[in-house]
C-alpha cells in the first residue's frame, strides 16, 4: 500500500513538474508520455524506471532552493578561538592532499551560516549527519560570492542523535 501512494505521488510530482516546463526536452517529454499513457512497455520500461529518479531529483532540487533561501550569508565565531560549534554536514568530498586523502566537509549552523573544514583525521563525516565539533576558526573566507567561515583542528566532540537532542540543548 505505501509503495503503491508512493508511486503516485512520484507520478503526480513529475507529471506537474514536467507539463509546466516552458520547453521540455525530449527526456521529460518522453517521461510525460509514459506518465500519462498509466503503463509502460518494451522500450518504454527505462522511461517508467527513471520517473521514481527523476521524482527523487525534483525533491532533491526544491529542497537545495529552500535551504539557500534560508541560509545567512555572514561569518561566525572568533578568528583565532577555538569554539564549540553544532554543525549539520550538507556536503562531503574525499580530495587526494599532498599528505593523502582529505575529506573536505561543508556544514551550516542551526542559523544557516556555512562553514568548511578540511578533515583529515581517521573520523569520517556523513552527509546530513549534525555534530558538536570543536574546531579552530582559521579565517573568514568567501566562497562563490558566499561568506564562509573556515575551520581547523576539529574534533568531533559528539554525533547529535534524536536521543541526546534535548541534553545538547538544540
Amino acid at each position: 500500500m505505501e509503495d503503491t501512494e508512493a508511486a503516485s505521488s512520484d507520478l503526480a510530482l513529475v507529471d506537474d513538474t514536467f507539463s509546466t516546463q516552458e520547453t521540455p526536452g525530449d527526456f521529460e517529454q518522453n517521461i510525460l508520455t509514459v506518465v500519462r499513457q498509466g503503463y509502460a512497455f518494451g522500450k518504454n520500461l527505462g522511461l517508467a524506471a527513471a520517473i521514481y529518479k527523476a521524482a527523487e531529483r525534483i525533491r532533491s532540487d526544491a529542497q537545495r532552493a529552500v535551504d539557500k533561501f534560508n541560509d545567512k550569508n555572514e561569518h561566525f565565531g572568533t578568528v583565532g578561538k577555538r569554539e564549540v560549534f553544532t554543525l549539520k554536514c550538507v556536503f562531503t568530498t574525499v580530495t587526494e592532499g599532498l599528505f593523502g586523502s582529505v575529506q573536505l566537509c561543508i556544514f551550516r549552523d542551526t542559523e544557516g551560516r556555512s562553514a568548511k573544514w578540511f578533515n583529515s583525521s581517521k573520523e569520517e563525516i556523513e552527509k546530513g549527519e549534525t555534530y558538536q565539533i570543536k574546531g579552530t576558526v582559521k579565517k573568514h573566507d568567501t566562497w562563490e560570492g558566499k561568506l564562509t567561515t573556515m575551520l581547523s583542528r576539529c574534533k568531533v566532540e559528539e554525533k547529535v542523535t534524536f536521543e541526546n537532542r534535548e541534553t545538547l540543548a538544540l
